[in-house]
This record gives structure tokens, sequence and C-alpha cells, in this order.
């Protein structure tokens, strides 16, 4: 925008200039388009009626605001008309389309997360709801204060990482191990690895699904202290927990 041009005014500035150039060639409004996707983020790490409902009154906001802003452009420019229709407002790099496939696109996006909650919370019942010490064994879905303060106390518990390969190659939790979720051999794997039924593990993805999956798994082959970190590395790294990295 320049310095010194930046105004919440929505009115263009007398000098102003029309700017159609970096990142006007892909949207009309990239400070926009910044702002819905750090919420589709918040929402999608925090699946919550709460964040829907937010995100759902930010978007009304801007759909207002560009509404009115675009008006007073189109007053002013002559060319905004012929760049309206060559430039998408919020989401980049689609065909043009109108305005309620582009809000039908972003409401999907946030929909899909708040969707998930309720799978979560009955997958969740299954796996954990008898999720305390038993003679059967221990099976506990932990909060990300609660593995850390686990871990930090208790140097037995194995962590389990089943992300994928390239996923582990990147950030993951201090002294992991890496067994892909979608190997054949996985419980094979598992046991060659040193992983005992009696050996405690902390599973972890990156966002629950397949260490949901996998605790699953591991209580068929009777494993009897397993701990679930609930929503994975995601949720750890935006907690601001210490992670690794291979060299």
């Amino acid at each position: 925008m320049g310095r010194g041009t930046f105004s919440v005014h929505p009115d263009p500035s007398e000098a102003g200039q029309l700017q159609t150039r970096g990142p006007y060639r892909f949207v009309r409004h990239p400070m926009y388009t910044a702002v819905v996707a750090a919420s589709i983020a918040v929402v999608w790490t925090n699946p919550t009626l709460l964040a829907t409902g937010a995100f759902l009154v930010v978007l009304g906001v801007l759909h207002f605001k560009i509404r009115i802003e675009e008006a007073a452009l189109g007053a002013k420019f002559d060319a905004f008309s012929q760049y309206v229709q060559e430039v998408p407002a919020i989401v980049p790099f689609v065909p043009r389309m109108g305005r309620p496939t582009w809000l039908a696109v972003v409401a999907l996006c946030v929909a899909a997360p708040t969707l998930w909650l309720p799978i979560e919370r009955r997958w969740d019942t299954r796996l954990f709801a008898t999720a305390s010490i038993s003679e059967a064994g221990t099976w506990q879905n932990m909060s990300v204060e609660e593995a850390a303060s686990l871990l930090h106390q208790r140097s037995d518990i194995v962590v389990l990482d089943v992300r994928s390969e390239r996923e582990a190659a990147g950030a993951r939790l201090p002294g992991a191990v890496n067994i892909p979720s979608s190997s054949s051999d996985f419980i094979e794997r598992v046991a060659r690895s040193g992983i005992s039924q009696d050996t405690p593990v902390m599973v972890y993805c990156a966002g629950g699904f397949r260490s949901r999956m996998v605790v699953a798994r591991l209580r068929e082959n009777e494993f009897g202290e397993i701990y679930h970190l609930h929503r994975g590395i995601l949720s750890w790294r935006l907690c601001g927990q210490s992670v690794e990295y291979l060299k």
C-alpha cells in the first residue's frame, strides 16, 4: 500500500491510485484474505461452536466492508469494474465465481472441522470412556498440558509418532519414535522397535485422526498403558511446547 497510505476509512484518498500488481494480481483484498485464512486456521485447530460463530461474525463484517469499499473504488476509478471481473475478492487461484459460490467455499472450510467435533467426541467415548486405570489397562486422552506434565514426570513412556516419515522428518516431540500408521506391518514394527505390550506409550499424529486409529489397534493387541495426545502435534506446537528436528 505504500508508506503513509494506510487508512481504516473506506474511501480512497484524493491522491490514491488503483493498485493491480503484487498481491492484488490474485485477490482484490489481500488483507481480508489473510484474516479469513487465519480465522479458518483457528477453527481447524479449535473446532468449537464458539470459534465457528466468531468466524461467521468476522466473515459478515468483511462482506459488509467489501461492499462499501468497492462502491467507493468503483466511483473513483473507471478501470475498477474491469478489475472486479478479472480478479476474485478473497479466495485466490480460482476461476471467477459469484458471491454465493465463494461464500459456500469458505463456509465449507469452517463447517468441516465443526462437523468433526461430534465425531471426535463419540470416538473418544468409545476409546477413552473407560480411560481410567483398570484391570484391563490404562487408556487416557490427554490435553497438551497433561501430556507434557506426564512426560516430565515419567521417563519410561515411549513417545510414538505415527505420522508419515516425511512429516516426522520435520518437527516432532522430543525423543519420539516414528512408525507410520499406514505401515502394513505396523504392530510388527512396533515390536521390532522394542515396544512391548507392557511398555507405556504416548501416541500422537498431526491432528488426532491417525493416532486414534492406532490407539484402537494397540488396545486390540492388548497394550496395557496407552496415552493419546489430543489433537496431536498441532496443538502441542500451538501451546508453545518444545519440539526437535532431525539433523
